[in-house]
């Protein structure tokens, strides 16, 4: 097993995993798997059954699979329910001049200091803690701050990249602004990242444009896509 990372659709392997351990690669996120029965593998090659009748007593098989972790589901993203498009349509995530209070925002999942170390880790391996809609009242309210502040900036131009999907959260309302801001989440939206327009001299976010893939809303039961795009684990190869 060889480990290393899927960018521009083909597989690299972590120059510094020679050890058996994680190395210093952008992101390590995909592994590559050979299976092999040919002379030097313990098994030997394999031995057929009709193929000696022409002399051919062994054969030296091989195959080799590539499976990439996809970007995170779940990122500290929160986009106003009314502006979320149906399954397949295009919308603006986010537009720096549109946000106010605003139309997404940063999440804090564990109600911690929303410290900018914390947004830029869930941002590149996401979010592994609980994060549940509360069944009675069909939202959880969470902690949060408008836009897409500059920590943000690193995880996009090196981990997010343009036609990745990443899970972000809905919500139906937020209260107060910038750093003590409220939001109401009420569900969860799959989306491509089809355009992400940056400011090359200050390496800002100007916007995001995406695709809706999927939505759930748990209070209602509303979902519209495929749950399937909620998954990590693709195959690639």
């Amino acid at each position: 097993m060889i480990r290393g990372y899927w960018i521009d659709g083909s597989f690299s392997q972590d120059p510094e995993d020679d050890n058996g351990t994680e190395g210093k690669a952008i992101v390590v996120d995909s592994v590559k798997i050979c299976a092999c029965r040919d002379t030097a593998s313990p098994g030997g090659p394999t031995e057929t059954f009709f193929g000696s009748i022409f002399g051919l007593d062994y054969v030296e098989q091989r195959a080799v699979a590539t499976a990439h972790y996809r970007h995170p589901g779940l990122v500290p993203l929160t986009v106003l329910e009314d502006d979320v498009a149906p399954t397949g349509q295009q919308f603006v995530l986010y537009n720096e001049t549109e946000t106010v209070p605003g139309n997404c925002g940063l999440l804090d999942f564990n109600g911690g200091q929303n410290s900018s170390t914390e947004t830029v880790d869930w941002l590149q391996n996401g979010y592994d803690g609980s994060f549940d809609i509360d069944q009675e009242t069909g939202y959880i309210t969470s902690e949060g701050s408008p836009g897409l502040k500059s920590v943000a900036k690193k995880p996009i131009n090196y981990h997010i990249k343009e036609q990745d999907t990443v899970t972000a959260c809905i919500y139906s309302s937020v209260t107060d602004q910038g750093a003590t801001a409220y939001y109401t989440v009420v569900g969860f939206v799959a989306v491509r990242l089809d355009a992400i327009t940056m400011d090359k001299k200050v390496e800002e976010i100007v916007s995001v444009t995406a695709t809706t893939k999927s939505k759930y809303i748990p209070d209602t039961g509303e979902t519209d896509g495929m749950m399937r795009e909620f998954m990590r684990l693709e195959l690639v190869r």
